[in-house]
């Protein structure tokens, strides 16, 4: 009984944890209702049921690293999310097509803003104040260290393979930044996520992300690249 126990308290969260999820629920909420900047760090730690006003710096030492930690909890939420839909796209084909994994990268936010209204509410308000950051490609980058954004990308690579290889990754980051705006702005106006007309939405927009990806190189293009390898080898 007694090793039981001691495995049990080992799983607990400790109360600097507890502490530490209380303050990013309650500067969620905050800055929902008012907006990021709106709010200072002594309303979130009241919100929060913090009597000591120090709590929010010593976990995250600012507003920027408390920005940071939500950020990494909602897209911690979101690999979890993407991992499972990307389990079930190959448990059903093997081979999925370049419309399936566009369609599995949509679905990922799509149904959690469905399911979830603080998910729906927080995604956002953090993508539109991301897409202010002057590092958001990094983000991008940071972002595609995910193991199942891996998983995705070597099926997405695979149907490229006969595009230049100049033009793909200016394609894979546009495609990104377009889907993200695009969801982003329809949770921001907090716009259904659910019927006929959110699933409209969702399917319109995995065929215009997968048209980006697929759409054929024109002939301007192929003269720009030109330009550019030979410009390279000069």
């Amino acid at each position: 009984m007694e090793t039981a126990n001691v495995v049990v308290d080992s799983l607990a969260p400790s109360s600097e944890d507890t502490t530490r999820e209380q303050l990013m629920d309650a500067a969620e909420v905050l800055f929902v209702e008012h907006g990021i900047e709106n709010v200072s760090l002594r309303a979130i730690g009241r919100h929060a049921g913090q009597r000591n006003q120090s709590a929010l710096q010593y976990h995250f030492e600012n507003r920027d690293g408390l920005l940071d930690a939500i950020l990494r909890r909602r897209m911690a939420q979101l690999e979890r999310r993407r991992s499972q839909l990307v389990d079930e796209m190959l448990r059903k084909n093997s081979q999925p097509s370049l419309h399936d994994c566009t369609a599995t990268l949509v679905r990922t936010p799509f149904s959690l803003c469905a399911e979830h209204q603080d998910f729906r509410d927080v995604f956002g308000l953090m993508g539109a104040h991301l897409l202010h950051l002057k590092d958001y490609v990094a983000l991008l980058e940071k972002q595609n260290e995910e193991p199942s954004l891996h998983r995705i990308a070597s099926v997405t690579l695979s149907h490229l393979a006969d595009l230049p290889q100049e033009l793909v990754m200016q394609r894979i980051e546009a495609t990104q930044s377009s889907g993200f705006l695009a969801i982003t702005q329809r949770a921001r106006r907090r716009d259904s996520f659910t019927g006929i007309r959110a699933e409209l939405f969702e399917h319109n927009l995995v065929d215009q992300l997968n048209g980006m990806l697929a759409a054929p190189v024109s002939e301007a293009s192929k003269a720009a690249l030109n330009k550019l390898r030979s410009n390279n080898t000069n």
